[in-house]
């Protein structure tokens, strides 16, 4: 190796490195130092779903009777154990919190699933609140992003003692301003109607519609005569949203449920809200559904 000898003008020498990069080994790339592992996001890579891509995909699996029960049983619970309302019941246990005033105050059970249909989720007697009864919409999806607004249903509701165009109109708020003692009637007077004629869910009229309201709490029940006299007076509204992260392990429970295998409670213990909209906003989605503007929108 002479040829890498350099002699000095001190008559020293020294060794220097060659330059360049050895010959590769046949059939082989050469690259200089160490050559790294690709990066995950490398197009060549196998893409392999994370932990939570497959608990959303799953979650997607459930069909929408599933979804409704389980928001149900989430929000009866959050209403028990974090609103701190009434007496507490056991987890799952088929007992009564006197406190939720519809369905005899059983709590929804995640398992076995009773699909309760339309109307009302649950009425509930608060404690330390600022008005004695709060109404609650159950709503639950794998989307974490959907907004009231495509939360929301309505329905056809009939109009009570006006005309369809009077009401339709809407140009008056929200409640009953009266009508005291109409327990047999279809619906408030001054309901404020969707642009297309019908209600928006968790409106004061859609609320307040004497059968929606009789199914629910029963006519001959104190609660029911208290709302449909006074209306929203003595009532807050409360829209629970379940989506991703917070329902994730209630659909892995449902799951393993529907496939006949056992799930302890605890598999499924925390009951908590993804997010939660009360009377304001829930008024501005019916103020804007039915078209109203300026001064119709002030409460």
């Amino acid at each position: 190796m002479a040829w890498w000898r350099k002699t000095t003008f001190g008559g020293s020498s020294s060794v220097k490195a060659p330059t360049g990069t050895p010959a590769a080994k046949p059939e082989t790339h050469a690259k200089a130092g160490t050559q790294e592992k690709a990066p995950h996001s490398d197009p060549a890579q196998p893409q392999t779903p994370n932990a939570a891509q497959q608990r959303t995909a799953r979650f997607k699996t459930l069909a929408n009777k599933f979804l409704g029960v389980m928001g149900e049983h989430m929000a009866d619970y959050h209403c028990q154990d974090t609103k701190g309302w009434g007496a507490k019941t056991a987890h799952d246990g088929g007992g009564i919190n006197p406190a939720k005033l519809n369905d005899g105050g059983h709590l929804v059970q995640l398992w076995p699933t009773l699909v309760r249909g339309r109307g009302i989720d649950a009425v509930w007697k608060t404690t330390g609140a600022a008005k004695p009864y709060a109404i609650i919409e159950a709503k639950a999806s794998y989307d974490p992003t959907k907004s009231l607004k495509a939360l929301l249903g309505e329905a056809g509701d009939k109009t009570e003692g006006a005309s369809t165009a009077a009401t339709a109109s809407a140009g008056r708020r929200g409640g009953r301003s009266g009508n005291k003692g109409s327990g047999g009637s279809s619906g408030a007077t001054d309901t404020i109607r969707q642009t297309n004629g019908k209600v928006t869910q968790m409106g004061h009229g859609w609320i307040q519609n004497t059968r929606r309201l009789g199914r629910a709490l029963g006519t001959a029940s104190a609660a029911f005569g208290d709302i449909r006299d006074r209306g929203e007076k003595v009532y807050s509204r409360h829209v629970l949203f379940f989506s991703i992260p917070q329902a994730v392990a209630h659909a892995e429970a449902l799951i393993k449920l529907i496939a006949q295998q056992s799930v302890p409670t605890d598999f499924h213990a925390a009951h908590e809200v993804t997010r939660e909209w009360g009377d304001s906003a829930i008024d501005k989605v019916v103020d804007n559904r039915a078209g109203l503007e300026g001064a119709a929108r002030k409460r």
